[in-house]
C-alpha cells in the first residue's frame, strides 16, 4: 500500500495542475469566478499538501519494513526489479527522524 501511495502522488500533482490551468482560464473570462476560483485553487492546494503528507509516511514505512530510503525519488519503485535496486545503491543508509538516527 505504501508503494501505492508513492505512485499515486505525482497524480495527484496532475490533478492540481489541471485544475489550476482550468481554473484560470474561466477566471479571465469572468471576473465574478475570481473569488469562488481563488478558493477552490487553495483548496486544492491544501488537498496536494495533505497528499505530500502521506507520501511522506509512505516513504517512512518503506525505510521502516524495507530499510530503503526511497525519499525524492531514490531507491526502490514497486516496479523496478532487484536488479535495478541492487543498482542503486546500498539497501540502507542512515537516517534521521524525529531526532532519533535510524540505521
Amino acid at each position: 500500500m505504501a508503494a501505492q501511495v508513492l505512485e499515486s502522488d505525482d497524480v495527484v500533482d496532475q490533478y492540481r495542475d489541471r485544475i489550476f490551468e482550468n481554473l484560470l482560464q474561466h477566471m479571465t473570462t469572468d471576473v465574478a469566478l475570481v473569488s469562488p476560483g481563488m478558493q477552490f485553487v487553495l483548496a486544492t492546494r491544501h488537498l496536494e499538501r495533505i497528499a505530500d503528507h502521506a507520501t511522506n509516511i509512505a516513504e517512512d514505512i518503506i525505510f521502516w519494513v524495507h530499510g530503503l530510503d526511497v525519499r525524492h525519488g531514490r531507491g526502490w519503485r514497486r516496479t523496478r526489479s532487484k536488479q535495478k535496486r541492487a543498482a542503486l545503491g546500498p539497501r540502507r543508509s542512515p537516517r534521521i527522524h524525529m531526532g532519533f538516527i535510524w540505521a
